[in-house]
Order: C-alpha cells, then sequence, then structure tokens
C-alpha cells in the first residue's frame, strides 16, 4: 500500500501572480540558485515584506549570494516602480507594491547592510608581523 505523505512545514509563502493562481514557496527547501525565486517575485504583486522575508531566509540558510541578489533586485524594482512613468502592465518589475514613498526601502537597505557585515565576518583575516598595540 503506497502511502502519500502529506506533512507540510508551514514555513511557506504564497505569490499571487494575479492571474488566480497562487505560488506557495515552501522556506525550508530553497534552492541556492534564486533565479525562479527571482521571476516569480518580479511577475507577482509581491508587496515589499515579501521581498526581505525571502531573502532573510536565503541568508539565515546560508545563501548570501542569493540573499544579496534578491535584495538588490527588490531595491532596483521599487526604485523602477517609483521613478518611471511608464504604465506598470509595461514595467516587468512594477509587481512591487510601492508605496508612493521611499519608505519601504529602509528594511532592504537594513538587510543589505547586515549581509555586507556578515560577508566581512567570512573574510580571511591577516595577521601584521609589524603590528604594534
Amino acid at each position: 500500500m503506497d502511502e502519500v505523505d502529506t506533512f507540510t512545514s508551514g514555513r511557506t509563502v504564497d505569490i499571487d501572480l494575479g492571474t488566480a493562481e497562487v505560488i506557495t514557496i515552501d522556506l525550508d527547501n530553497l534552492d541556492p540558485n534564486p533565479d525562479d525565486v527571482l521571476d516569480l517575485l518580479k511577475d507577482g504583486q509581491c508587496k515589499d515584506w515579501v521581498w526581505t522575508k525571502l531573502a532573510g531566509e536565503y541568508w539565515r540558510k546560508g545563501y548570501l549570494e542569493g540573499a544579496e541578489r534578491i535584495a538588490l533586485t527588490a531595491v532596483d524594482c521599487e526604485r523602477l516602480a517609483l521613478f518611471c512613468a511608464v504604465p506598470k502592465p509595461l514595467i516587468h518589475c512594477a509587481a512591487f507594491q510601492s508605496s508612493g514613498s521611499m519608505a519601504s526601502l529602509p528594511p532592504i537597505y537594513y538587510l543589505l547592510a547586515n549581509l555586507t557585515i556578515a560577508r566581512s565576518r567570512l573574510a580571511p583575516k591577516h595577521i601584521l608581523a609589524d603590528a604594534r598595540m
């Protein structure tokens, strides 16, 4: 007798694609390459917290490059949505729901700053032969 495993972790994020289709991303099984997630975030109607949440989850898993790519794409998409005069259907990243101000960017910038600090902690340390106290 075959049984189907119906266990779900409960740690998911739903992305509404606007066509009555919802994609669920399991946060416990993230692919190290965030290309598919970035495509969904760009095409979906995601709020800024979704971008931040996914970048944070990539960071938590140890995928610093993926977290940084998601955060930088979020900044680019937010800027495009704020400053571009082209109607939203013509903007690929305009699904990033802007509040009409730069108020949604600080959490993403904080995340980028923390990613920079995390990278610096992984950098090789040099002991100077002529160091003074």
